[in-house]
């Protein structure tokens, strides 16, 4: 990915952040961020449903101990 930015302040960085909306809702084809607004929020769920790392689960990771030999 392209690194940007001018570190501009002001009318200048609002300019720039525009831009590179734009770029992005192009690249993705989108017209606009309302065509793509709460997509995540059906896979929201409470912290306290939030699964965590213990002895048995490793937060997805395999651990060199955890891992099984094919």
């Amino acid at each position: 990915m392209e690194e940007k930015g001018s570190g501009g302040v002001g009318v200048k960085l609002i300019q720039e952040l525009t831009q590179d909306l734009l770029d992005f809702l192009e690249r993705k084809g989108f017209n606009s961020i309302e065509e793509f607004r709460g997509i995540a929020s059906s896979r929201v769920v409470e912290q306290s449903a939030v699964r965590r790392k213990s002895e048995e689960y490793n937060g997805g990771y395999t651990t060199p101990e955890l891992a099984v030999e094919e």
